[in-house]
């Protein structure tokens, strides 16, 4: 703890994201996707800046 700040850490287990509303997984899912993918926009935006 830092200057009165928490950092709590959320692990999400999808194998029981099935009980969880439609609703809930779709934003989840989205979620992940868009974290995933957010690493690998960087790394090419940084490649293409080496490469010119």
């Amino acid at each position: 703890v830092h200057d009165d700040t928490i950092f709590i850490k959320i692990m999400i287990s999808f194998g029981d994201i099935r009980k969880m509303p439609m609703r809930i997984q779709q934003i989840l899912i989205k979620q992940e996707t868009e974290q995933k993918a957010q690493p690998q926009q960087i790394q090419r935006e940084g490649e293409a800046l080496f490469s010119q």
